[in-house]
């Protein structure tokens, strides 16, 4: 029991481990001024 309780756990945690990797590469590159202008993305969300 205790065993599937942690295979459990883990199991749900690598993907919230994986997101939050994302999200903090996403926001370095952010600060690094690796930003798409806001004209871009409407004319990407228009086509």
């Amino acid at each position: 029991m205790i065993n599937q309780a942690l295979s459990e756990y883990i199991e749900k945690q690598q993907p919230e481990q994986e997101r939050r990797k994302q999200t903090l590469e996403a926001m370095e590159s952010a600060a690094q001024g690796k930003v798409v202008d806001a004209s871009e993305v409407h004319r990407w969300l228009n086509s």
